[in-house]
């Protein structure tokens, strides 16, 4: 499944945005490290059902340090002995199953920048 996900790289090599066609998030910006805390319900909470689940699931793919979230982009800060070619994968199909139905089925491409 492909979506219009372009992706971002940055000076820092370990870290990529994600700018998705659809909102992920409720909340204008919000940092979250692995392991989530329980100190971050009430920032989950900002970023509604969908970006909180999406920000749970990202946390769990290996390598996935850090996620930085707001409404039409997600970046993904990695572990440093964690290659991109392991990861990216992991991410954007995460970032896919938090899509709204109907651009799913319409199967989008993916932009690398």
């Amino acid at each position: 499944m492909n979506t219009n996900i372009r992706v971002e790289t940055h000076p820092n090599f370990e870290v990529r945005s994600y700018h998705p066609n659809f909102e992920i998030s409720k909340s204008p910006i919000e940092n979250f490290w692995r392991p989530v805390r329980p100190d971050s319900k009430e920032y989950l909470k900002k970023l509604g059902r969908k970006g909180a689940a999406l920000v749970r699931r990202l946390l769990k793919i290996p390598g996935v340090a850090e996620v930085t979230i707001q409404p039409y982009e997600v970046s993904v800060h990695k572990g440093l002995n964690f290659p991109w070619d392991d990861i990216q994968p992991a991410v954007l199909e995460t970032i896919e199953m938090s899509m709204p139905k109907g651009l799913r089925e319409a199967g989008q491409e993916v932009e690398q920048q």
